[in-house]
C-alpha cells in the first residue's frame, strides 16, 4: 500500500515534465498510477471477501505514537477500486478531452494525480491522525483543481469556498478524532473499533464534530453550497472529485465510523434528518437546472444525502444497501459526468436549451448516457436499481425515513429523464446541434462505467458476496443483493418511483413555476457570502481599533500584558523557593548591577545611538556572566553577536533622525522606565519559578558524555549545535538564508555584488603612489582615516586566520562555525568601515547569495551524505588521518556541516554590510549628486 502512495508521488512529481514532452498525452502513462491501486485491490479481494484486512504499518514519529498504519477492509477495498479505476479511465479521458493551449496543463495533471494518491492514502488510513493529513491534503488539491485557472473570477471564487467550507470542516473533525482517540487511548481506528467506549458528554461532542466535517466534505446541508460552485472545474476533474472521490470521502467516513458510534445520541437524528432533507432539496434544485453540468451537481447533492442516510443508519441491511448505492453512484455518475464534456467538447455548449438532435448525430454516446442515467433513475438490470431497491427494503422499519426516500427517489428519476431529455432529444423549434462525433478516447472511458453497471447488475449475487461482510459489521443482514425479489413492497416503491419521474417530467411546463418558486429563504451561495463579508468586516473593525501604526504602543500592550497576566498570577500564588542564592561571588553583583542601570538608563534615553550603546553594555554584561559562570564559549558567541548587532545598529541609524522624538517626552521616558523595570522583575521571577518547579533530570546533564561519545568532541555546545540538535540548527541556519534574501529584496534595486574600483595589477593608482586599502581613495577627505586604513591591511589577514581557527577548533575548544563565521564577517565589516563600499567589493569579491547558497548546500549535503551512508541524518563519524608523525589524528565529519553554517554566517553579514551598508551608501551619493544638481539648476551657473 505504501508502495502505491508513493508510486503516486512519482508520478505527479514527474507529470510536468511529461506533459511538455507530450502535451495531454501524458495523461496515458499517468494513469497506470491509479490503474496500479485498481489492480493491486483486484489481486487483494480473496483476503478481504471474509471480513479479512490487508495491514501494513511503518513507523513516523515515536514521540507523538504515530505510525503509517494503512489497513483494507471491504469498505476500503471497494473506495480503492473506484479510487484507481475510475481515476485511470478519468486521466486517459483527459488525453484528448484537453490540448497544448490549455491553461495550466502541467499542474493541472500533476495536481491531479496528487490528489489520487492523497486519495488512496485517505481510505486506506487506519490511524485517525494520518486519516486527516490525506484529508487535508485532498482538500488543498482539490482547491487547486477547482481555481486552476486563475484569471477566471469564477474560478478562484469557488476554489475559496470549496476550501474554506471543507477545511473548516476538517478542522472541527480534527477535534472530533483527538477526543475520541484520547477517550479511547488509541488513535488506531481497528483498535477503537473493538474497544469498548464509555460514551457520555465527550462522547457525543466528539461525534458531533466528526460529522461536522464529514457533511461538510460530503455537501451535505447546511454545507451543500460549495458542491455545485466548484463546477467552474473541467469537467473530467468534476466526473472524479464529485463522482467517486473527494465528496465520497464524507460518506466513507460515516460508513466506517457507523458500527462503533451509531448508537451515539446525535448520530442517527443529525444523519437522518440532514441526510434526507439534502438528497430532496437537492433533486429540487436539479429540475431547476438548464445547464447539464449543474443539473449533475445538484444531483450529485441529492444523492451524497441518500449515501448518508443509508450509511448511517445503523443497521446492517442498510449498510448493505448502503455499498451498493457507493459503487452504483460512482458508476453512473462519473460515466454522466464525462458524458457532459463529451458533449460540451463536441458541441460546444452544455445548455439543454440549445440542444437539439445530438441523439441522433452521436448515437453510441447517447446510448452511453441513457444506460447511466437509467441506472440514476434505478432502472433494471442496472446496478442502481439492485442498490435503490435494498435501500427500499432496509427502510421498511422506518416509515418517515422511508417516505422522504420516496420523495427523492421520485426527483431523481425525474431529472434523470431531464438530463437525457435535454442532452440528446429533438426539439421542436430548436435548431439542430451541430456537433461531430466523440473520439475513442473520450466515449471509451463512460462507456466502460456505464457497462460495468450493467454488469454488476445482473451479477448483483456474487457482488453480494463481496460486500456483506462489512454488512456484518453491524449484525446479520436479512436481505440480500439481487435482481429479482419477487414481488416485494420495495419492487412497487421502485415502480412508483419511476413512474413519479416521468410524470414530473411530462407536467415540466406546468411545474416550473412552482419550482422556481420553491427555494429556500436564504440560498446557500448567500449565507456564505453574507458570512464571509461579516467576517472581512469584522477584521477591518478589529485592525482599526488595534493597529494604529504606532510600535512603542503595541510593544506596551505586550508588556503590560506580561506584566498583568504571569506577573499577577507570581503575585497571586507566590511559588517561591524558601533560599534564593542571589550570587556566588561579589562580581557578578556588580556586573549585574551595571546590566541593570544600562538597561534602566536605554529605556529613558532620547538619543538613538546613546540608546544603542547602552544596551549594548547590557549584551557585554551578560557576556562576563558567563565568563564568571565558567561558560567560555557562549561568553565568545555574546561577545561577537553583540559586536556585529552594533555594527549593524550603527549602519541603520545612518538613515534615522538622530532623537526619537523632537519633543522632550518626559513623562513617557520614565514610564518606559517603570514598565522596563516590571517586566524585568516578572521574567526574573518565571525564570525563578520554572527552575525551581523541574521535577525531571534535566537532559543537558547527559550532553558532556554524548558530545564525547556520539560527537567525538569535548565543547558540548558546538558538538550539540552540529550532531545532536542537528536538526534544529538546520532549521535556525534556513531562517538566516531567507532573512539575508529578504533584506537584499528590500534594499536593492540592482545586483547585490556590488561596484568595484579600478586599479591596475601593481596595485598602484596612477601617480604611482602606493596605498593601503584600494578603497580608501574613493572616500572624502573628512571620512578618510589613513591611520584606520593601515591598522585595518595589518589586522584583516590575521582576524581570518583566527576565524579559520575557530571553526576548525570550535570541536573540542571554543569557537565553532557560527564564531568563526562572527569573527570574519566582521573583519568584512572592518574593511568596509576604513575603505567604505569599493574596498568591501574589494575584500569579498563573490555574490553574497552564493556564499549562502553554498553554506547551505554543504550542511544540507553533509547530512545527505551521512544519511546515505550511516542510515541517520546529521550522524556523526570519526575518520582517522593517516599522519602518525602528528600524533593520532582525526577527523569528524560535523566540520563539514560546521563549515556550512561558518558559510552562511559570513554571507549574511555580507549581505547585510552590502545592503545596508554600500546600497545605502550609494542612495545617500545618489541624492546628494541630486541635490547638487538642483541647486546648480537653480542658479544658472554650471559652477
Amino acid at each position: 500500500m505504501l508502495v502505491l502512495l508513493l508510486l503516486h508521488v512519482a508520478a505527479a512529481l514527474v507529470a510536468p515534465l511529461l506533459v511538455r514532452w507530450w502535451g495531454p498525452r501524458a495523461c496515458y502513462p499517468l494513469a497506470l498510477a491509479p490503474a496500479a491501486a485498481l489492480g493491486w485491490a483486484l489481486t487483494r479481494t480473496s483476503a478481504v471477501r471474509d471480513g479479512g484486512a490487508v495491514v501494513e504499518t511503518y513507523h513516523w514519529v515515536g514521540q507523538l505514537d504515530l505510525d503509517v498504519a494503512l489497513r483494507m477492509t471491504t469498505l476500503s477495498w471497494l473506495m480503492t477500486l473506484l479510487v484507481g479505476g475510475v481515476g485511470a479511465l478519468v486521466l486517459v479521458y483527459c488525453g484528448r478531452y484537453f490540448d497544448r493551449d490549455t491553461v495550466g496543463l502541467s499542474p493541472l495533471v500533476a495536481v491531479l494525480v496528487a490528489f489520487a494518491g492523497a486519495m488512496l492514502g485517505l481510505v486506506l488510513a487506519d490511524d485517525l491522525l494520518l486519516l486527516f493529513v490525506f484529508w487535508e491534503l485532498t482538500t488543498v488539491f482539490s482547491y487547486l483543481l477547482i481555481g486552476h485557472d486563475a484569471e477566471r473570477r469564477s474560478s478562484r471564487w469557488a476554489a475559496a469556498q470549496a476550501l474554506t467550507v471543507t477545511a473548516l470542516g476538517g478542522l472541527a473533525m480534527l477535534l472530533g478524532f483527538l477526543v475520541l482517540g484520547e477517550q479511547a487511548g488509541s488513535y488506531r481506528w481497528s483498535v477503537i473499533a473493538e474497544t469498548p467506549l464509555p460514551g457520555g458528554a465527550s462522547q457525543v461532542v466528539a461525534v458531533l464534530l466528526i460529522l461536522t466535517g464529514a457533511l461538510a466534505k460530503s455537501a451535505i446541508m447546511p454545507f451543500q453550497s460549495w458542491l455545485p460552485v466548484a463546477m467552474a472545474a473541467p469537467t473530467p476533474v468534476s466526473a472524479y472529485l464529485h463522482a467517486a472521490a473527494m465528496v465520497k470521502a464524507g460518506v466513507y467516513l460515516i460508513g466506517l465510523l457507523a458500527p462503533v458510534l451509531a448508537d451515539t445520541g446525535p448520530w442517527r437524528p443529525v444523519v437522518l434528518t440532514l441526510g434526507l432533507v439534502t438528497m430532496v432539496g437537492g433533486g429540487v434544485a436539479a429540475l431547476r437546472q438548464c445547464d447539464l453540468k449543474l443539473l449533475l451537481a445538484y444531483g450529485t447533492v441529492s444523492q451524497l444525502g441518500l449515501l448518508a442516510v443509508v450509511l448511517g443508519a445503523g443497521t446492517a441491511d442498510a449498510a448493505l444497501a448502503g455499498v451498493a448505492m457507493l459503487l452504483a453512484h460512482a458508476l453512473f455518475k462519473a460515466a454522466l459526468f464525462l458524458v457532459v464534456g463529451a458533449v460540451d467538447h463536441q458541441a460546444g455548449t452544455r445548455d439543454l436549451r440549445q440542444l437539439s438532435g445530438l441523439g441522433r448525430r452521436s448515437p453510441v454516446l447517447a446510448g452511453v448516457a441513457t444506460l447511466a442515467a437509467a441506472s440514476m433513475a434505478g432502472v433494471p438490470p442496472l446496478l442502481g436499481f439492485v442498490a435503490k431497491e435494498a435501500v427500499f427494503a432496509a427502510l421498511t422499519d422506518r416509515p418517515l425515513v422511508l417516505a422522504g426516500m420516496m420523495v427523492g427517489t421520485v426527483l431523481t428519476a425525474g431529472y434523470s429523464i431531464r438530463f437525457l431529455w435535454g442532452a440528446f432529444a429533438t426539439r421542436p423549434g430548436v435548431p439542430p446541434t451541430e456537433a461531430a462525433p466523440a473520439p475513442l478516447p473520450m466515449l471509451a472511458p463512460p462507456a466502460l462505467l456505464a457497462a460495468a453497471g450493467l454488469v454488476a447488475g445482473t451479477t448483483a449475487t456474487g457482488l453480494d458476496g463481496l460486500l456483506r461482510p462489512y454488512a456484518e459489521l453491524f449484525g446479520t443482514p436479512h436481505e440480500k443483493l439481487a435482481l429479482w425479489h419477487g414481488p416485494t413492497l420495495a419492487l412497487g416503491l421502485s415502480a412508483v418511483a419511476l413512474a413519479g419521474g416521468a410524470v414530473l417530467h411530462t407536467m415540466r411546463g406546468r411545474l416550473t413555476p412552482a419550482l422556481v418558486r420553491l427555494r429556500s429563504p436564504v440560498g446557500g451561495n448567500q449565507a456564505y457570502e453574507w458570512l464571509t463579508h461579516r467576517f472581512d468586516r469584522l477584521a477591518v473593525e478589529v485592525t482599526g481599533a488595534t493597529q494604529r501604526g504606532s510600535l512603542p504602543v503595541y510593544l506596551g500592550t505586550i508588556l503590560l500584558t506580561l506584566v498583568l497576566v504571569p506577573g499577577g498570577t507570581l503575585l497571586a500564588t507566590r511559588p517561591w523557593t524558601e533560599r534564593i542564592a542571589l550570587w556566588d561571588t561579589p562580581l557578578q553583583l556588580v556586573v549585574a548591577l551595571v546590566i541593570a542601570v544600562a538597561a534602566v538608563l536605554a529605556a529613558g534615553a532620547r538619543r538613538r545611538l546613546t540608546a544603542m550603546l547602552l544596551v549594548g553594555v547590557t549584551g557585554y554584561g551578560t557576556a562576563m556572566l558567563f565568563v564568571l559562570h565558567g561558560a567560555p564559549d557562549l561568553a565568545l558567541t555574546q561577545f561577537l553577536v553583540e559586536t556585529a548587532t552594533i555594527a549593524v545598529f550603527v549602519l541603520v541609524l545612518r538613515r534615522l533622525p538622530e532623537r526619537f522624538s523632537a519633543r522632550p517626552l518626559r513623562r513617557s521616558r520614565w514610564g518606559r522606565r517603570l514598565v522596563g523595570v516590571a517586566v524585568g522583575v516578572v521574567l526574573s521571577g518565571l525564570a525563578l519559578v520554572a527552575a525551581a518547579a523541574r521535577t525531571a533530570t534535566p537532559v543537558s546533564v547527559a550532553l558532556p558524555e554524548l558530545a564525547v561519545l556520539e560527537g567525538y568532541g569535548r565543547n558540548v555546545v558546538n558538538v550539540t549545535l552540529v550532531d545532536i540538535r542537528g536538526w534544529d540548527t538546520t532549521g535556525e541556519i534556513s531562517v538566516l538564508v531567507v532573512a539575508a534574501t529578504g533584506v537584499a529584496s528590500l534594499v536593492f534595486e540592482r545586483s547585490r555584488t556590488g561596484p568595484r574600483p579600478r586599479r591596475d595589477p601593481a596595485g598602484r593608482r596612477r601617480d604611482d603612489r602606493p596605498v593601503w586599502l584600494h578603497g580608501g581613495p574613493t572616500l572624502r577627505e573628512r571620512r578618510r582615516s589613513i591611520v584606520f586604513e593601515v591598522v585595518t591591511r595589518l589586522v584583516f589577514h590575521t582576524v581570518v586566520l583566527f576565524s579559520l581557527f575557530l571553526l576548525f577548533s570550535g570541536h573540542n575548544a571554543p569557537g565553532g562555525g557560527f564564531a568563526g563565521g562572527l569573527v570574519a564577517g566582521l573583519a568584512l565589516a572592518l574593511r568596509y568601515l576604513a575603505g567604505g563600499r569599493y574596498e568591501l567589493a574589494e575584500s569579498a569579491p563573490v555574490g553574497a547569495g552564493t556564499v549562502l547558497g553554498a553554506g547551505m548546500a554543504i550542511s544540507v549535503g553533509g547530512g545527505v551524505v551521512s544519511l546515505l551512508t550511516t542510515g541517520v541524518l546529521l550522524d556523526s563519524a570519526k575518520v582517522a588521518l593517516p599522519l602518525p608523525e602528528l600524533g593520532d589524528p582525526y577527523l569528524v565529519t560535523s566540520l563539514f556541516f560546521d563549515v556550512g553554517v561558518y558559510l552562511i554566517v559570513v554571507g549574511l553579514l555580507l549581505d547585510i554590510l552590502r545592503s545596508l551598508g554600500a546600497e545605502v551608501d550609494r542612495h545617500i551619493e545618489a541624492t546628494g549628486r541630486a541635490e547638487r544638481g538642483l541647486v546648480i539648476d537653480q542658479r544658472g551657473d554650471p559652477t
